[in-house]
């Protein structure tokens, strides 16, 4: 930085001394106006080669053109200009009297000093001005002619000085008058740039200010290359210039003010700044290119994100350092600036940052340094794993990682995030070649995944319950990977595990064919054969009886019933609530209907027969219904309980007749629903598809089941779990299409996802999910007692709502067209079937329903 201000001040003084000497000598009263305005005309520093006769012309023009002012010009000594000039009302058309106002300027050395006085003072400079300010002030337009000098000046300095910077909205600039800009301008170096200004309140320990001199206008400054104090006088004339070595930085922190030592001189902070001082101690002892880095880092890191990004720019133009280029992208990345990336662009910069030698410690100074949250970490470290290709460029990221998952696992509380995050984890070490490690950390998170069976029961309409996208994602992602990681033999039992989480999709059961033996080959092979016919149409073969004993508790309890309301399930206290309700009579229901007949329907006697043993119910009965319930099969409960059957399904020339199989799952079924009690909380809306219902009656109904305090802690998350089907989805699509940005931000935005309040909505989920565990549970029972899966999915379609439109339909299309088709909204027409089936295909391949159907538990007789 130049400092040649004290060699002009030393000549303005020199030759203000010869005036006044010269003055005494003439007349001691004898008024010099070069002297005068040499004393007291504010100043300007300037560039290089200024011209001050054309910017008083310049000027004049300014005044005349947008001031609407007369103007007139003249030189009174060598580069002192006065114009005069006022306003054309009230003014003679020539100044033979003279203009309002004179506005003298002298350029001496590299100065430019300027005063305004009305003309009046220049006719007796010693008399005292009598006028009013306001009129004076607004008379003279000082305002507009001071800025019109002071900016041309800059701009002037600016053309000249190209690179020289103030990079403004920095935190640690505060405002700066022009003739400060002006000044700075006129004596930085070419790539000097002013990183830091800020006022002091006063100044001790500096000698070469006289007492009439102390009191400034002081500042402290930092640049890129120097540290220093200056002082103004209220002329704007430089009195104190002084640099600091950084060594001797040192900030005094205070309650109210901070005092700042630079050696010998000691200044006070203001209020207002004493924080900035602090902040900025770091820096000054840091030189050249890293005091940028760490301007850079502060101001981002307190919120002054524009000007973070451009000193960045500046670094990046400089050098050619990935640290500088991984800060700027992170914080595009984080303010939303990614249009400023090309895709390509984008990977060729990670990949760089990837390959640069000292990645590991880049990336652990950014981190630490940058105050970057959990969550950021997360998004800078899935951004790089997408960007690494080979083992080299992973196990690169190892130390970065290890450190990220820490924090991440320590700071981030929700199950799901921390799961997530751990399954992108282990396919890291996987593609890392470690093995081990993956599956010692898989194993323990298969024991503690958080409760997702509410997919199962609530998937989003939008999600195609027969893809890779469905059901408990993050229970599949684990188990995918438990089989990458694992030998054939394992991968097993986790192929059955991910077939049953996902029983329509195709390729799961493919692999479970391939991958299993005797009863599970088999059914797996109905399950496809069934999913790619698509025929459901009535078959006529011979149907055997079956045999069963009473199940017993061990076999409900860990066979029968769904997962979900098993021991360990989300759903586990609803089924011990329900068993509290008080029974309804629902006796008159039967009045209108005709009661089973042994003699007639002796194979559905026998069935119910066995059915009744199974379940210990010994006083079911059945009933047939005609008119208006012809169609359909109702369990209630009662003294005795009983089950009604539409006639129209006993009627062989109809088309709603089901055969022997197919009654067998129809009656299972209800009696399940009675052995479960779900009729206590009312047969025919809740567990009969309550999703079907308007608000009003939902409303009701939770009136009556207080589902929130039963099923609340597994219900909560579904809104997360339903987008995290759909982030996994986008991802896998982004990723495959090579946009990195889009997959890591869509994640980075899912971990940040705060769940909202409850709202009515919820409300529904509550409900339809009860509705659908209880129906899952009996389709399960059903299903025992059928043994034929392809009468079990008859038997639903027949005894709905939509029976035989849908029969028809799926005989036409085949049912994989069926459960797949959609709305124009993108929406499935057919999901609450699609759900059911899900449900009963993914028991079909159980070893739950073998051990039901099989001789495993010697209280089941062979079927």
């Amino acid at each position: 930085m130049k400092n040649f201000f004290g060699n002009i001040i030393d000549k303005k003084n020199e030759l203000i001394q010869k005036i006044s000497e010269k003055k005494e000598i003439l007349n001691d009263e004898e008024f010099n106006l070069y002297e005068f305005i040499l004393k007291n005309g504010k100043i300007l520093y300037l560039p290089d080669n200024f011209n001050i006769e054309q910017f008083t012309e310049n000027l004049k023009k300014y005044m005349q053109d947008e001031l609407s002012l007369k103007t007139k010009t003249s030189i009174i000594e060598k580069n002192m200009y006065k114009i005069e000039y006022g306003r054309a009302k009230g003014i003679k058309k020539t100044f033979g009297v003279g203009g309002e106002f004179n506005l003298f300027m002298m350029q001496f050395e590299q100065e430019i000093m300027y005063l305004l006085k009305p003309v009046s003072w220049s006719k007796n400079p010693f008399e005292k001005e009598a006028i009013s300010f306001t009129s004076w002030f607004n008379n003279s337009y000082k305002e507009e002619i001071t800025t019109y000098i002071q900016k041309n000046i800059l701009q002037e300095i600016l053309t000249v000085n190209k690179p020289r910077k103030i990079i403004y909205n920095n935190r640690y600039i505060q405002t700066i008058p022009f003739y400060q800009k002006i000044w700075f301008y006129s004596v930085c170096e070419k790539d000097e740039i002013m990183l830091a200004k800020l006022n002091i309140m006063s100044l001790k320990g500096y000698e070469e200010l006289e007492d009439s001199e102390k009191n400034l206008d002081l500042i402290f400054i930092m640049t890129n290359i120097n540290i220093l104090i200056a002082g103004f006088d209220e002329k704007g004339e430089i009195i104190l210039f002084k640099k600091i070595s950084g060594k001797e930085f040192d900030v005094k922190r205070n309650i109210i003010r901070n005092e700042i030592r630079m050696g010998t001189v000691r200044c006070m902070s203001e209020r207002s700044n004493s924080k900035l001082f602090s902040e900025i101690e770091s820096a000054v002892l840091l030189e050249q290119n890293e005091r940028l880095r760490e301007l850079s880092r502060l101001n981002y890191i307190n919120g002054k994100v524009e000007y973070s990004l451009k000193i960045l720019k500046i670094l990046i133009a400089e050098e050619e350092n990935p640290y500088d280029k991984l800060c700027k992208y992170y914080i595009d990345l984080r303010e939303k600036k990614i249009e400023d990336f090309e895709q390509s662009e984008a990977t060729k910069t990670l990949t760089e940052i990837m390959n640069a030698e000292r990645t590991k410690e880049h990336l652990k100074t950014l981190s630490k340094k940058w105050n970057i949250s959990h969550t950021d970490k997360a998004l800078i470290l899935q951004l790089m794993n997408n960007i690494a290709k080979t083992k080299e460029q992973k196990d690169g990221l190892n130390l970065f990682y290890e450190e990220v998952r820490d924090e991440f696992l320590k700071k981030n509380k929700d199950s799901i995030n921390r799961t997530l995050f751990e399954i992108n984890y282990c396919k890291y070490l996987i593609d890392c070649k470690e093995d081990k490690s993956a599956i010692k950390i898989l194993n323990r998170l298969i024991k503690k995944l958080p409760d997702e069976s509410v997919l199962d029961l609530l998937p989003s309409d939008r999600t195609n319950l027969t893809s890779a996208s469905s059901g408990q994602l993050l229970k599949i992602s684990v188990l995918d990977l438990l089989i990458d990681a694992n030998d054939n033999e394992k991968a097993k039992e986790y192929i059955l595990k991910t077939a049953q989480l996902q029983p329509l999709n195709k390729k799961r059961l493919i692999a479970l064919k391939e991958n299993s033996e005797n009863e599970l080959t088999i059914n797996a092979s109905i399950l496809l054969d069934l999913l790619s016919k698509g025929n459901i149409k009535r078959e006529e073969k011979k149907i055997n009886d079956i045999k069963f004993e009473e199940l017993s508790k061990k076999n409900i309890e860990n066979n029968l019933r769904h997962p979900a309301t098993q021991k360990h399930g989300g759903f586990y206290p609803f089924q011990r609530w329900i068993s509290k309700i008080k029974k309804e009579d629902y006796s008159t229901v039967k009045m209108f209907s005709e009661k089973l007949s042994p003699e007639e329907h002796n194979n559905i006697y026998k069935d119910l027969k066995e059915i009744k043993k199974a379940f210990g119910i010994d006083n079911l009965e059945i009933y047939f219904a005609r008119g208006e319930k012809s169609v359909g099969i109702r369990g209630y409960e009662g003294e005795p309980p009983f089950i009604i059957i539409g006639s129209e399904h006993i009627n062989k020339t109809s088309d709603f007749f089901m055969t022997s199989p197919e009654l067998r799952f129809a009656i299972g079924e209800e009696a399940a629903h009675i052995y479960f009690n779900h009729s206590r909380i009312t047969s025919n809306d809740v567990w009969r598809g309550a999703a079907d219902k308007g608000y009003l009656l939902l409303d009701t109904l939770l009136g009556i089941v207080p589902v929130a305090g039963v099923i609340g802690k597994s219900i909560r998350n579904v809104s997360k779990l339903q987008g995290l089907s759909k982030l996994l989805v986008n991802v896998e699509k982004l990723s495959a299409g090579g946009n990195i940005l889009g997959s890591a931000l869509m994640l980075d935005k899912f971990y940040q996802k705060i769940a909202n309040k409850r709202t009515k909505k919820d409300k529904k989920h509550e409900l339809l999910a009860v509705s659908r565990i209880m129906q899952f549970t009996a389709d399960r029972a059903g299903l025992m007692f059928s043994g034929d899966l392809k009468a079990s999915v008859r038997a639903i379609i027949l005894s709905g709502k939509n029976n035989f439109n849908y029969m028809t339909k799926i005989n036409k299309i085949g049912l994989y067209a069926f459960i797949t088709e959609q709305n124009n909204n993108g929406t499935f027409k057919h999901q609450d079937i699609a759900v059911r089936l899900a449900n009963l295909f993914a028991f079909y391949i159980s070893n739950d329903y073998i051990e039901l159907r099989t001789q495993k538990d010697k209280r089941i007789a062979t079927i």
